[in-house]
């Protein structure tokens, strides 16, 4: 079983934050899952606004 590192530093800007970075709740790479989904609704967002 490998045992996964979590962290407790802020990181990512405060628009994207993802929930347990907020909550100073100890994050892991659950927050790169999260950074890539705020980008992909970021750039669907912007599709429609610029059609």
């Amino acid at each position: 079983m490998e045992m996964i590192r979590r962290h407790d530093h802020v990181i990512q800007p405060n628009d994207y934050r993802a929930p347990e970075v907020i909550l100073a709740a100890g994050w892991s790479y659950s927050v790169d899952v999260w950074n890539l989904g705020i980008l992909m609704r970021s750039r669907i967002e912007s599709r429609k606004i610029s059609r």
